[in-house]
């Protein structure tokens, strides 16, 4: 007997007591699964595989995978079996669409997964394949394939011309009626501009209107417009054109959809429209009459039209216990797990139907059994903890002689509704707590920046004091330092909560990930966590910069990694690459412990974190949400994920684009005057003795309107003016100067405690160079460079 045979026997030494517990787990599943041993031989199946095929355990016990009942249709299918199970063995899982023969012979579309068993050393003892049937979901999208269909056939029909844009206006797709109009093809208009195959003659008016439209729809503004134009240059009239934006769950604009009406035949069509309305509503009106006719000679017919409804409908009895359910209800209770046997003669509550509340919650403690009819809220849980949320209507039930003897009860179902509102409420609240966190963060750095200034210009002049001795001028070098490291915190803080310019650098992402999983990997062995990666190969590149989206990545690996070691569960992190259309998306896994309910809605806020005092500062989610968010993606934690915690981001690709170069050299130019203006003394007194000791003229006012008394007697070649002072803030004194000497614009900087956003709030002044504090003097020297440039 070899090493290898000896080697399978010991790993199926582990089999039993592992089927011990996975047989009554996988027993409980709605899904086909099974237990292979590492030879590819069947072990085990649950009942719902053995059900599928009409097969048992017995039968088909030690029988090869491949095979099998479920794997053996075809060639292929025994191939691709075994290239999983290859896979599967390597410790890699894998995912196929394929089908199999029921127990009656018809094929049935199943999703197909291999994934490898461990036993507690972390050796591969056994492979468990499953399988899911998507019969529902191939008609899904078979209905989806037809809406689409439907639409497009919709949209061409219509007489109106109809355009699909990008945001720019460049035209993605149309109708007939436009084609027609612009006596084109699809290929000539895709991807020109609308104000280019329009013609308006000699009114460059319209043309600029129309201009002006497309970039306030981009913006979120729909609007509608009526200009003179025509799309042959023969023939020309006066058109409505009306453009919305579409925008994406993260309120970006994606779409414009243009509508252009010719206003001349807009009365007949309003005409036309009304005459059809009311024919549809006659004809209407007698079909009701014809089948409430119908519906009283015939109680078969009532139950065709019950069974033929789109929603759920139960019919309930004076006592309320259920005495019909349509075929729409017994599939909203099978998917709750109730079966169709269980149901007549139950009460909605011993089938796990609860009411709820206007916020979606249980409110059985409340309900009244007394038959209350109108409109209510209900719950379906069943024994996993999902949840089916209904808005449910109610009313009679009335026999011939129209006495009460129950209700009767129509349910919608509103799960994925309830879900995306749920979702929508929670980005609105953490919008609202970041613009809350941002006024506050604001005026506390403005605060601390005016003294740090001070501190760090004059622990800077002391380094430059060839007189200190050795202990003194170690002081001041750490001086500098800490307020270095205290203005690199602010800016942090002030990233989190503050739209801070976005950066038009772009990076390759799986590069960033290769690279940082690269850096961390023996630390993280080291912690006992093992980080698979899964990424998409020639995905675009993504316009965040590569600093940024490194920072992104190493909070979510650090995250991760704390959450792993502090409590003991999982080793494992996965980082996931694809591409969603014009997005790449980046998914984040972790087996840890997962976050609990409570904290999901909190855990981007700024300073919330769950670790022990001291293990962390609560800022590296909210960083990271910021990052992505200014630059027009989106991040969000999937809760529906069981075990573990599941981060998805949604991240833009880069347009190419070039960068003017921003380096900065040597001091070339000194001012030989300078106006230093603001409120705070100590910040004007160090600031004057750097520029005296560069060679420089300094003069200083602790608000504008003595700035602007000085300007009037002396002409500045610098002046530095801080942004928030009192009398005269530093936005109205450049304004003045504009006015009055416009001139002495070039030779113009603001000083700012917060950020740019102070500046570039107020479009008159968007253009003036910003120095932040706090600064150093290689910030103030950098600057000259550049005005002397």
């Amino acid at each position: 007997m070899g090493s290898n045979d000896y080697a399978l026997i010991e790993r199926r030494k582990h089999l039993p007591d592992l089927l011990a517990m996975l047989g009554l787990a996988f027993d409980q599943l709605n899904t086909m699964a099974w237990v292979i041993d590492t030879e590819g031989e069947i072990v085990y199946a649950n009942r719902e595989a053995l059900r599928q095929v009409g097969t048992t355990l017995d039968e088909i016990q030690g029988e090869l995978f491949e095979r099998s009942p479920w794997r053996s249709a075809t060639e292929d299918a025994k191939q691709t079996t075994r290239d999983m199970i290859a896979r599967g063995l390597r410790g890699e899982s894998s995912v196929v669409e394929d089908f199999i023969r029921g127990a009656e012979g018809n094929p049935v579309p199943v999703l197909f997964s291999i994934s490898p068993l461990y036993d507690p050393s972390g050796k591969i003892v056994a492979l468990i394949p499953e399988g899911k049937i998507i019969s529902d979901l191939k008609g899904i999208e078979l209905e989806l394939k037809k809406e689409r269909l439907e639409t497009q056939m919709w949209i061409d029909s219509m007489a109106a011309m109809v355009i699909k844009s990008d945001p720019d206006g460049r035209i993605i797709s149309c109708n007939r009626a436009f084609l027609k109009a612009a006596n084109l093809n699809m290929d000539e208009v895709r991807g020109r501009f609308i104000c280019d195959i329009s013609h308006f003659g000699k009114q460059r008016k319209g043309r600029n209107l129309l201009r002006d439209s497309i970039r306030n729809a981009k913006d979120g503004r729909g609007c509608g417009i009526e200009i003179d134009l025509s799309f042959s240059q023969e023939v020309s009239g006066t058109y409505f054109v009306n453009i919305n934006p579409i925008k994406d769950d993260s309120g970006t604009v994606v779409l414009l959809v243009m509508e252009i009406m010719d206003i001349s035949e807009q009365v007949k069509l309003r005409e036309l429209m009304l005459v059809r309305e009311q024919e549809y509503s006659a004809r209407l009106e007698r079909e009701v009459n014809r089948i409430r006719e119908l519906l009283k000679r015939t109680e078969q017919f009532n139950k065709s039209v019950i069974d033929s409804v789109p929603m759920g409908i139960i019919y309930l009895d004076a006592d309320n216990r259920i005495l019909f359910v349509n075929p729409k209800m017994q599939y909203y209770l099978e998917g709750a797990g109730v079966d169709k046997k269980c149901v007549i003669g139950k009460t909605l509550m011993e089938l796990g139907m609860h009411p709820a509340n206007a916020l979606w919650e249980d409110a059985s403690a409340d309900y009244q059994r007394e038959a209350v009819f109108g409109q209510s809220r209900m719950i379906l849980r069943n024994d996993t903890g999902k949840k089916f949320f209904f808005e449910v209507l109610s009313g009679p039930l009335k026999s011939p002689d129209m006495h009460i003897k129950g209700r009767v009860l129509t349910f919608n179902d509103v799960t994925e509704k309830v879900r995306l509102e749920s979702e929508l409420l929670s980005t609105r609240i953490q919008a609202e707590k970041i613009n809350t966190m941002s006024l506050l963060i604001s005026g506390v750095a403005h605060e601390i920046n005016n003294p740090l200034t001070s501190v760090l210009g004059c622990a800077e002049y002391l380094t430059q004091d060839v007189q200190l001795d050795g202990d003194l001028r170690e002081i001041s070098h750490i001086i500098v330092e800490e307020a270095g490291r205290a203005r690199d915190i602010i800016r942090n803080l002030l990233e989190v909560t503050q739209n801070s310019p976005i950066s038009e650098d772009c990076c390759d992402l799986n590069n960033i990930i290769r690279s940082i999983v690269g850096l961390r990997i023996n630390e993280l062995k080291t912690m006992g966590v093992r980080v698979i990666i899964e990424l998409e190969p020639d995905i675009p590149q993504i316009s965040i910069g590569e600093t940024l989206m490194k920072q992104v990545v190493v909070n979510f690996i650090q995250n991760a990694a704390d959450a792993i070691v502090q409590s003991g569960t999982g080793d494992c992190i996965s980082f996931r690459t694809m591409r969603e259309d014009e997005w790449v998306v980046m998914e984040v896994n972790d087996n840890g412990p997962g976050i609990k309910e409570e904290h999901q809605s909190r855990i981007f806020d700024p300073f919330f974190t769950t670790k022990p005092p001291g293990k962390g500062t609560g800022l590296g989610l909210s960083i990271t949400y910021g990052i992505i968010q200014r630059h027009g993606g989106s991040v969000w934690l999937d809760t529906a994920t069981v075990g573990g915690a599941r981060f998805i981001a949604r991240l833009p690709t880069a347009h190419s684009s070039s960068f003017p170069d921003t380096s900065c050299h040597e001091l070339a130019w000194i001012p030989s005057t300078v106006l230093v203006v603001d409120d705070e003394q100590n910040l004007c007194r160090i600031l004057s003795k750097y520029l005296k000791s560069l060679g420089c003229e300094v003069d200083i006012a602790s608000n504008g309107r003595q700035a602007m008394e000085k300007i009037e007697n002396k002409a500045y070649d610098v002046m530095l003016v801080d942004v928030r002072m009192p009398s005269m803030d530093g936005i109205e004194l450049y304004q003045r100067i504009k006015a009055k000497y416009p001139e002495m614009l070039s030779r113009f900087a603001f000083m700012s405690g917060v950020s740019e956003l102070d500046i570039t709030a107020t479009s008159t002044a968007a253009t003036v160079p910003v120095i932040r504090k706090p600064f150093s003097r290689k910030d103030i020297l950098r600057f000259l460079s550049t005005l002397g440039r």
